[in-house]
């Protein structure tokens, strides 16, 4: 059994003409150029350097018997990881380890975590988060991961700097022991790694970075916080497989990717909403987000042909924002596509006492928490319906590293699917505000930027408003 998906709502029939679309019809039409996408990332994955390596991760062992290996040996010696980077495989990362682990992990004493770290993730730059973080941890018991492709990010690199110089204050010479990298090999940041003695894992140059959760750099801090990558990898595999069959009519990121697409194009949704059900799967959107407009959001096709297209993927957290934003939802503009992430089986569920019977909330008493949620997604389905708003469901029959693995893979694999339908490069983005900012920072070489940029500076100064 692996996660299912339900695009009912989203039908003609249901939803009318206007709005919808008539699946039958779209998935015949659209039957052959599946096949050839399927058939192009089945030959595309194994090309070296390919962008679609990734597919093959979950196959890949021997370098996970390293990184187990490590965490094998610093067992027990640390209270807390800092796990610094802003790439997408940790934005995976981040994804799995709450959804495994749970939203409270780090509140839980050493005994209930089986005596794991304590895991945060820093891909922020904010200094009120960065220094209370800093202040409240004991730096002795503390780990620092660093990934970091080519060590050049300077978000990354500045919290990698700041990390050093308080673990050299607190720890003195033996701080060396408090940092572990993971870059490629012929980066900057690997050879500081070599000069200062940190132990280093190597960022394979054929894993394209945002797509690299599966790889043995993405999963090195889940292996560190004890979860079972083993049976990640097993669920990923499956729905590898599964995605890999050329038969839309059986392939559900093909049919999701597909449905965004025609909704873009021939129903001006421009925004997909993902709504999660859960928060143990609170950061998956923040993922698939980053996944998307990095896929998606590009102003040239493959042949060069100007087409800035692209839905936008927004995140929002579930019941709360359901309430929230439901006026916006069902009267706002008809432009969005509201997709919801649903787990049929929560680990424990939590039954409401029989109180209050001689009020009007008594009605809720002796049923379950998971009732309630499905009651509010078949609610919220059925109003969308009644306003003529599209809407999907992806359900997961539980939370495991299984049905994780599975839900990784069916995002990943949606993207990439997504990006051949619209003749898009994946992941071919462009660093649009990296030359003002090495200007602004006084980076070598950008003197005349610098220059310029302060001219038109002053020059907005000059606007009267």
């Amino acid at each position: 059994m692996m996660i299912k998906y339900d695009c009912s709502n989203l039908h003609s029939r249901i939803i009318g003409e206007e709005h919808g679309l008539n699946l039958e019809a779209k998935f015949d039409e659209y039957s052959s150029s599946i096949k050839e996408i399927i058939n192009d990332i089945k030959i595309e994955k194994n090309f070296e350097n390919s962008s679609l390596n990734w597919i093959n991760f979950y196959n890949e062992k021997e370098n996970l018997k390293s990184i187990k290996e490590y965490a094998k040996r610093v067992e027990g010696k640390f209270e807390n990881i800092f796990v610094i980077g802003l790439s997408a495989p940790l934005y995976g990362a981040r994804a799995i380890f709450t959804a495994i682990t749970g939203p409270y992990w780090n509140h839980l004493d050493r005994e209930k975590r089986g005596n794991k770290p304590q895991i945060y993730f820093l891909n922020n730059i904010d200094p009120d988060n960065v220094t209370a973080l800093f202040q409240m941890t004991d730096l002795k018991r503390t780990l620092v991961v660093v990934v970091s492709k080519y060590g050049q990010t300077p978000e990354t690199t500045a919290l990698f700097m700041y990390a050093k110089k308080m673990l050299e204050y607190e720890i003195g010479e033996n701080y060396p022991l408090h940092i572990l990298t993971c870059c490629n090999s012929g980066s900057i940041l690997a050879q500081i790694s070599k000069e200062e003695g940190y132990f280093t894992f190597d960022y394979p140059e054929n894993i394209n970075g945002r797509l690299g959760t599966l790889s043995h750099c993405g999963l090195l801090p889940l292996v560190l916080a004890g979860i079972d990558i083993d049976e990640l990898l097993e669920g990923a595999g499956e729905m590898t497989e599964h995605l890999l069959n050329d038969n839309l009519q059986e392939n559900i990121a093909a049919q999701d990717a597909l449905i965004h697409y025609l909704a873009y194009t021939e129903k001006q949704k421009t925004i997909s909403v993902l709504l999660p059900y859960s928060d143990r799967l609170k950061w998956f959107p923040d993922l698939y987000v980053q996944l998307s407009a990095e896929c998606l959001s590009v102003k040239h096709d493959a042949n060069g042909k100007i087409i800035q297209g692209g839905q936008m993927s927004v995140h929002t957290n579930e019941i709360v924002d359901q309430k929230t934003l439901m006026q916006l939802f069902i009267e706002g503009p008809n432009d969005k596509i509201i997709d919801i992430l649903q787990v049929e089986k929560p680990i424990r569920d939590c039954q409401i006492p029989e109180l209050f019977n001689y009020t009007g909330i008594g009605y809720l008493g002796g049923k379950s928490l998971t009732q309630l949620i499905n009651a509010d997604i078949i609610a919220l389905t059925s109003v969308l319906s009644d306003n003529y708003r599209p809407c999907t469901i992806t359900s997961l029959p539980e939370i495991s590293p299984f049905y994780i693995g599975n839900l990784l893979t069916f995002f990943f694999m949606k993207t990439i699917i997504s990006a051949k339908l619209y003749n898009a490069i994946p992941f071919n983005s462009s660093e649009h505000i990296s030359d003002y900012f090495f200007a602004l920072m006084g980076q070598h070489g950008y003197e005349e930027t610098a220059r310029e940029l302060k001219e038109k500076l002053a020059q907005r100064k000059t606007v009267i408003l």
